[in-house]
């Protein structure tokens, strides 16, 4: 069972280089739990909405997906598992994976 709150350190610091990538909006942590992650971005709160990315993950008995969701927009799916068609061998090198995919992605469609 995947626990998004072992991986606190990791995720912050993936946001965190988010935040610095971007030139026009700071990206930030809202919270960690044991099942899911919500990340904010200053261009949703200068639209003053109260949306947030939102971060799960499923795991199977071979493999699993981190979801990085995105809203009114399709979602950011890594998997990650043993096998060579995986996008991370490890569940937290997918999170990094997912939340730098998913940041990408969000400044393309927004």
């Amino acid at each position: 069972m995947v626990d998004f709150r072992v991986h606190e350190r990791l995720i912050r610091d993936a946001v965190k280089e988010e935040s610095k990538k971007d030139n026009n909006w700071n990206w930030r942590v809202i919270s960690v739990g044991k099942s899911k992650v919500r990340i904010g971005w200053g261009y949703f709160d200068y639209l003053e909405e109260k949306e947030t990315f939102v971060i799960d993950a499923v795991e199977d008995a071979d493999h699993g997906r981190v979801y990085f969701r995105l809203p009114h927009a399709s979602d950011v799916v890594t998997f990650f598992g043993d096998d060579g068609w995986e996008d991370a061998k490890s569940f937290a090198e997918a999170i990094v994976k997912a939340i730098h995919s998913g940041a990408r992605y969000a400044r393309s469609v927004y």
